[in-house]
């Protein structure tokens, strides 16, 4: 996935995670830069915003945006589909508060 590398690299990418949930966070990126210029406008506005992006186990929540400390998290427990939506529902909330 080259294009999305500019967007969210492994170097944004906590360095604890494992390479599945690297991997699985590309095909997030991914499917969002294919499919929606504007989803793609926003993970490259994070990104220069200086956000990064983890995913993490949790229950009843989708993502969260941690303006303070610039993270972008994303429950793990959710399928591919919801994160898709949530990531770009959470850059644009990361976006509100630069």
């Amino acid at each position: 996935m080259k294009s999305v590398g500019h967007i969210f690299n492994e170097d944004s990418l906590i360095k604890h995670c494992s390479s599945e949930v690297k991997l699985r966070s590309a095909k997030i990126i991914g499917t969002i830069v294919k499919y929606s210029e504007t989803g793609k406008k926003l993970l490259k506005q994070a990104r220069k915003d200086g956000y990064k992006l983890m995913m993490i186990f949790g229950e009843n929540w989708a993502g969260q945006v941690d303006a303070d400390h610039k993270y972008i998290v994303l429950n793990a427990c959710e399928s591919d589909e919801r994160l898709v939506e949530t990531l770009v529902h959470e850059c644009q909330i990361g976006r509100a508060h630069v």
